[in-house]
């Protein structure tokens, strides 16, 4: 739990952590860079590999790569950028493009994401060898069956590869035929109409401009989906203010939107990854100037000219925050804590824990299965469902299925996760084949569905019990 604040300008606040009873870090930088180095850092730790984490866990990399040769710093991790390099074409379908896992049904918008990937580690200077022409093929042939929306991106992607595109026409025979219908659509055409030559309707894009209390500039609304929200909006006027004039002085004013959203860290892989790509280059071209000082007041008194800083500080109660100089500061608090005994969340999703056998009681040596039946309150995508092994047990064995809208099975010691591209309202049925092997009583963790890309949407059930005789 914790707050990351961005401080521009002179800033004075009170920093509130509702009392916790351990260590909170307290974290300062003044160089943005950094804070892009430590999101970076967190892309990179990343514990699962869909393909989209795989190519964002790669943008990250290289956006690192990228800042330590600006910075004249030795870049380390060329290993895991290969790595992840192969793993991406090893996922390559048959088809051309990539799913959300390996071997899944080609996704649109996730082929272009790991070919914009590869094809920037490819300008870097790595190997990268996948099939270019049968991802082309594929991006080709279905969009021309696909929504307005992929229609509008693959093109944008095949613009930006110096293709062509009778943009204007395009737009207007989408639009007679009533598909674009939203902001993010007239977003998406504009985009398009200025990679190829076109100039943007610069008052339409004014008019649908909104501003945060800091002044910040923002189009359209925070929500959960991963595109037509304010973060998707708003990098896509960015790009298209960048291109029209690359010393506009008000793209700060967005790239402080970014940060002003940014709590300890972006809300996931997908957005994080773009957001980086476009701080750093901005920052590399033009670094903020000036010697900030923070000045740390109540429980904790001290003046900080030397960045970054870093302090773990217990008892904290009383905090005030005061930063002063021409250069921002970037300040982060936050603390952990342990939750023995987490209550039952019921709200978009109900989630349920038994056995086949109807009861808590197992027989060492006797085949168990586990039964998880998870409930959608409302349609999801993307959607994760983790399931805790008891201790004393082992799997008998490990399917990957592909009913109950299952795309893809992982199976740890310790749990199993279940991934579902689409869940629409209804209850879903998933089992779990075990063995017990050691007697004795044993806690039952929480089982938890959640929308992998906005985990604040979840349902989970509470703590239980299994024995083994």
């Amino acid at each position: 739990k914790g707050i990351f604040a961005a401080m521009p300008n002179d800033t004075t606040f009170l920093l509130n952590l509702n009392q916790p009873k351990g260590k909170i870090t307290i974290h300062a930088e003044a160089d943005v860079l950094d804070v892009l180095l430590n999101e970076a850092e967190q892309l990179r730790m990343y514990p699962y590999e869909c393909n989209e984490q795989l190519a964002s866990k790669l943008r990250g990399l290289l956006a690192e790569k990228v800042i330590r040769e600006y910075r004249k710093e030795k870049f380390n991790n060329e290993d895991q950028v290969m790595k992840v390099i192969r793993k991406l074409i090893k996922n390559q379908n048959t088809d051309g493009g990539w799913g959300w896992w390996r071997n899944g049904t080609s996704s649109l918008w996730i082929s272009r994401y790991v070919a914009y990937a590869l094809n920037w580690a490819n300008k870097l200077g790595f190997k990268v060898s996948y099939d270019e022409a049968g991802f082309m093929n594929f991006v080709s042939n279905i969009r021309l069956i696909a929504s307005a929306q992929e229609i509008l991106h693959s093109l944008i992607f095949a613009s930006m590869q110096g293709e062509k595109v009778f943009a204007k026409s395009i737009i207007d025979s989408l639009n007679k035929q009533h598909k674009l219908t939203t902001q993010y659509d007239s977003l998406l055409s504009q985009r398009l109409l200025q990679l190829n030559g076109i100039t943007p309707d610069w008052k339409w894009i004014t008019k649908k401009r909104n501003q945060t209390l800091r002044g910040n500039w923002y189009w359209g609304n925070e929500s959960y989906t991963l595109w037509n929200n304010d973060i998707d909006n708003t990098l896509l006027v960015y790009q298209i203010m960048e291109t029209e004039n690359a010393t506009d002085k008000n793209l700060s004013r967005l790239q402080n939107f970014f940060l002003e959203k940014r709590k300890l860290s972006w809300r996931n892989t997908f957005e994080s990854a773009r957001i980086i790509e476009v701080l750093m280059a901005a920052f590399m071209k033009h670094p903020y100037a000036g010697k900030p000082t923070l000045q740390l007041s109540g429980d904790v008194d001290e003046t900080i000219t030397k960045f970054p800083f870093n302090k773990e500080v217990s008892g904290l109660n009383n905090l005030n925050i005061k930063k002063t100089g021409s250069g921002p500061v970037f300040f982060t608090a936050y603390y952990q804590e342990w939750n023995a005994t987490p209550e039952k969340v019921e709200n978009d999703f109900v989630v349920t824990t038994g056995w086949k056998e109807n009861k808590n009681i197992l027989k060492a040596g006797k085949e168990a299965t586990m039964e998880t039946t998870v409930t959608v309150e409302k349609n999801a995508d993307y959607v994760m469902i983790t399931i805790p092994i008891p201790a004393g047990c082992s799997y008998s064995s490990k399917e990957q299925s592909r009913i109950q809208g299952e795309v893809h099975r992982e199976y740890d010691i310790h749990e199993t996760r279940i991934y579902c591209e689409r869940m629409q309202k209804g209850t879903y049925h998933y089992k779990i084949n075990l063995i017990p092997r050691y007697k004795g009583s044993y806690a039952l963790n929480p089982a938890k569905a959640e929308w992998m890309y906005f985990p604040v949407v979840f349902g989970r059930n509470e703590v239980s019990r299994a024995v083994i005789k």
